[in-house]
Order: C-alpha cells, then structure tokens, then sequence
C-alpha cells in the first residue's frame, strides 16, 4: 500500500485509507479518521512511498511497554510514533476504536475492529 501521509509514516503507526486509497496515519478524534486498516511493519514508509503494513496478526517493537492483557485503543494523537494507548479515548466526538490487545510488554495482537463508538 501507498502512505500518502505528509510525514513518513514510522514502525507500528496505524494508519486509514484515505478516498485515494492512500494510507494516512490515523486518529480518534474524528470518525473520518478512525477506521484503522493496518500498521506500518517496515522501519518506516516515507511520504508518497509504498512499504508493507500489517494488517491483522502479531507484532513485535522491543521499544513498546504495552501491559500484559490490556486492550489498546487508537490514540487521540494522530502523530507518529503516538497513535496506540492503553487508555480508551474519552473527549467529546472522539471515536474508540479497539485495535488489538497486549500479548506481552512489546508484543501486540494487532485485529483493529471495524466497530467505532463516538463519546457524546
């Protein structure tokens, strides 16, 4: 797949797929921004460039401090190298998004889940 992200999208960002079909990194604070489809599996994918995204199964970043058996969720952030949490977005319009849960402290199940609940 193509990033057509305005930065190099890095290792373990998550991104959505834009109406060009370009993956953009993704966010919760809008709906329109919130449909994860896969996680960037190269070290990075520069602007415009096409790399290797997962887009369901395990992975591994030895830098990640993930606790064992939390469910992660996408980030409010939207930036790179920030867009998983442990810590279920809760400002209004801000979409959860379940995306996989922690296996171990740097491993992930990554199965982001195409149900989104938009906080009131």
């Amino acid at each position: 797949m193509t990033n057509g992200s305005a930065v190099t999208t890095a290792r373990g960002d998550v991104v959505y797929l834009n109406l060009s079909t370009r993956c953009l990194i993704a966010d919760a604070d809008a709906l329109s921004t919130s449909l994860v489809v896969g996680m960037c599996a190269d070290a990075s994918i520069g602007t415009s460039a096409t790399g290797n995204y997962l887009l369901h199964g395990f992975y591994r970043d030895d830098s990640w401090t993930w606790t064992a058996g939390a469910v992660l969720y996408l980030s409010t952030a939207g930036t790179t190298g920030n867009t998983i949490t442990e810590t279920a977005p809760s400002g209004s319009s801000d979409a959860v998004v379940v995306i996989g849960m922690a296996y171990d402290s740097n491993i992930i199940y990554f199965n982001p889940q195409l149900v989104r609940v938009v906080v009131a």
